[in-house]
C-alpha cells in the first residue's frame, strides 16, 4: 500500500516538473490557457445550443402555422374563423431585401387607419427635438 502510494507521490512530482518544463519552454501559463479553451468551448456549445433551440422554434411556428392554414375554415377554441391564413417569410431574406431597395421598413397587411407621411415625418421631428432638449437640459445639470 505505501509503495503505491509513493509510486503517486513521485507520478505527480513528476507531472509538476513536466508542467514547469512546457511552462518555461512555451512561455505560456497551462491553466490560464486552459482557462480560455474551457472558455472557447463553453462558447461553442451555447452557439450551437441557441441555434439549435431557433432552428426548433422555427420548425415548430411552421408547423402551428401548417396547421392554422389547413383548418383555417374550422373555428378553434378560443380563435375565430375570419381570421385570414398565416404566411411565414424569412425575416432575414426580406431585411436584405429591404437595403438592397433603399428601403427601411416594410408594411405588412393593410394600415387600420390613412395617414400622411407628412404628418408622421412631422410628428418624427418633433419627437426628436423633444429629445435633444432632454438632452441638453441634462448636460446642463450635470455641468452645473
Amino acid at each position: 500500500m505505501e509503495a503505491m502510494k509513493a509510486d503517486k507521490v513521485m507520478k505527480d512530482n513528476q507531472l509538476s516538473m513536466l508542467t514547469a518544463i512546457m511552462e518555461s519552454h512555451l512561455k505560456i501559463n497551462i491553466h490560464t490557457t486552459f482557462n480560455e479553451v474551457e472558455v472557447k468551448r463553453a462558447e461553442e456549445h451555447r452557439i450551437e445550443r441557441e441555434t439549435l433551440l431557433a432552428q426548433e422554434a422555427t420548425e415548430r411556428r411552421k408547423t402551428i402555422v401548417e396547421d392554422v392554414a389547413g383548418s383555417s375554415r374550422q373555428p378553434e377554441a378560443g380563435g375565430s374563423s375570419t381570421q385570414e391564413d398565416i404566411e411565414m417569410i424569412n425575416v432575414e431574406n426580406v431585411q436584405e431585401q429591404d437595403v438592397e431597395a433603399g428601403q427601411e421598413f416594410m408594411l405588412v397587411g393593410e394600415s387600420s387607419e390613412l395617414f400622411d407621411i407628412n404628418d408622421v415625418l412631422r410628428r418624427v421631428n418633433v419627437v426628436e427635438r423633444k429629445w435633444k432638449a432632454k438632452e441638453v437640459l441634462l448636460l446642463e445639470w450635470k455641468t452645473q
